[in-house]
């Protein structure tokens, strides 16, 4: 149900808003289209029963024909943690249902920080004995205190708590007794989706379960990044050559100096020096200086190698994290563990005979472009 929030203080006032009569004369006659024109009439809503988990969605956002933008309305509605629905329900309906109350309890809230045009969203859920603070990937348990602050207590004595808030946004309710107790909610298996609704849900299902696919192929591939110490100088006097094409020639571009290499944790040292042999003589295919260019490091695959871990956010290569040989038989899951793929930071693999003497931080010592 979406329920205004402008000039009502609490949840009852704007939900009881939707079942007002509204005269519509004057200027705000209804267009009758049996009648072809417009006619005076009263608009309002009926409700002939109520759902077991109550869905509101609170309008927050407008769009404000004073400025021409869309703005957020931040004034604060009390919305009760148990409170009687009935009142929304004709007596015609009360009668067919046979009930006099209808209480929900408040099962969870959605609330929107920031404005109109940007923010953030975290919940509160309560399992039926406990309310809990839901915010991104942290979940953590309400204590009294938290709860107090949470929940104030209502000005009239014997009515419950109330959730003062500029930010609720969304509001989950599940039917309960007068005394907050929540009821099972019953599920009828005979119930069955439209078959337009049920084929948009397979293939949303589809869809996602290829992104799951993909996600959990990419989260298992290490990034080798391996780096000629020679590859600077040729990225060098390409760079120079680009500046002066007109006195020398055809511009050529100016090359990296690095090869990166995508492979399975789990495959072993022997298939990553393959893959990265096989990039590295497709890298010089077609090249005039594949005699120098990775040259050395086609010649020789087999030699100690070394790992470092490369900053990507300062572009820095720090000091080895371990030294390895090609021989032994160990996969890149034991080399490259999961503490060591910390955000921002990507393994580096270099052949230790082939470069000088690493200093800390220094990216061209150990044999970075």
């Amino acid at each position: 149900i979406q329920v205004p929030v402008k000039g009502f203080a609490t949840l009852e006032e704007a939900l009881g808003s939707l079942i007002i009569e509204e005269q519509m004369d004057g200027d705000n006659q209804w267009f009758c289209e049996e009648l072809g024109g417009k006619t005076d009439a009263v608009r309002f809503s009926v409700f002939d029963q109520l759902p077991q988990i109550l869905c509101v969605h609170l309008n927050r956002f407008c769009f404000d024909p004073a400025t021409w933008e869309r703005r957020k309305i931040s004034d604060i509605i009390k919305i009760p943690e148990v409170f009687d629905a009935a009142f929304l329900l004709s007596n015609e309906a009360k009668r067919k249902l046979g009930v006099d109350a209808w209480h929900y309890r408040l099962k969870a809230v959605c609330l929107h920080g920031g404005t109109a045009h940007g923010g953030h969203y975290h919940a509160f859920v309560f399992d039926g004995t406990n309310w809990y603070d839901a915010n991104d990937s942290s979940v953590s348990p309400l204590d009294d205190t938290k709860r107090g602050n949470l929940f104030q207590k209502s000005e009239n004595e014997g009515e419950p708590s109330q959730l003062h808030s500029t930010d609720a946004y969304f509001l989950f309710f599940q039917r309960c007794d007068s005394a907050g107790v929540l009821q099972e909610v019953q599920c009828s298996a005979e119930v069955e989706l439209p078959k337009a609704l049920l084929q948009e849900v397979e293939e949303e299902n589809k869809t996602l379960e290829a992104l799951q696919r993909a996600y959990r192929y990419h989260r298992d591939l290490a990034s080798l990044c391996v780096y000629e110490p020679a590859a600077s100088l040729v990225a060098l006097r390409n760079y120079t050559g680009s500046w002066l094409r007109d006195l020398i020639g055809p511009n050529e571009t100016a090359s990296s100096g690095h090869l990166t290499v995508q492979i399975c944790r789990s495959a072993g040292l022997q298939t990553a020096l393959r893959k990265i042999r096989q990039s590295a003589e497709k890298e010089v295919e077609g090249r005039e200086d594949k005699e120098n260019y990775w040259s050395q490091l086609l010649e020789a695959p087999n030699e100690e190698w070394e790992l470092f871990k490369y900053d990507t956010l300062v572009g820095e290569v720090g000091l080895p994290v371990v030294e390895i040989s090609s021989e032994k038989g160990v996969s890149l899951e034991d080399l490259f563990g999961t503490d060591r793929f910390a955000a921002g930071s990507v393994p580096v693999l270099i052949n230790s005979k082939l470069k000088s003497t690493p200093v800390a931080n220094d990216p061209l010592a150990a044999g970075a472009s």
